[in-house]
C-alpha cells in the first residue's frame, strides 16, 4: 500500500525529530565520531525527500524490493567522508590496501543481482571514478 502524500510528509517529520534526539545523545555520549551517524541519519532523509520530490515510493525503497532511493555520485563522496569521520579511514580490504573506485563497483554490480545491492550505487562509483 502507498501511503498518502500527508502520511509520507508525517513519516518525515518523524525521521527528522528522530535524528535530531540522537544528535543531543550522541552529542551527551561525548564521542564525536559517533556524533556523525547523525549526518548518515541526514543524508538518507535527504535522498527520502528527493524521491518524494521525483515521485518515487521512498518509504518502501530498501534491498528487499525493486524501488530504490535516487542516490547520485555526490552520496557517494558524502557517505564515505562521514564512514572515514565515524572509523579513521576509508573503505579498505583486509589486506589494508584501499579499494579502488572501479574494484568497488565490480563487487557491487555483483552484489546488485535481483534482490541484492542497489546497482546504482555502482555506476555513481564509476561516474565518480572517472571525474578529473
Amino acid at each position: 500500500m502507498r501511503e498518502t502524500f500527508e502520511e509520507r510528509a508525517h513519516i518525515l517529520n518523524r525521521m527528522r525529530a528522530a535524528s535530531n534526539a540522537f544528535y543531543v545523545a550522541a552529542a551527551n555520549a561525548g564521542c564525536h565520531a559517533f556524533i556523525e551517524f547523525t549526518g548518515l541519519m541526514n543524508e538518507f532523509i535527504k535522498l527520502c525527500e528527493d524521491a518524494e520530490q521525483q515521485g518515487t515510493d521512498w518509504v518502501h525503497a530498501n534491498v528487499h524490493g525493486d524501488v530504490h532511493l535516487p542516490f547520485k555520485p555526490y552520496h557517494v563522496e558524502y557517505l564515505s567522508e562521514k564512514l572515514e569521520c565515524i572509523y579513521g579511514r576509508r573503505l579498505q580490504l583486509v589486506d589494508d590496501s584501499v579499494i579502488e573506485l572501479e574494484a568497488f563497483a565490480a563487487i557491487v554490480d555483483d552484489l546488485g543481482k535481483p534482490g541484492k545491492v542497489i546497482p546504482q550505487i555502482a555506476a555513481a562509483f564509476r561516474e565518480q571514478k572517472d571525474k578529473p
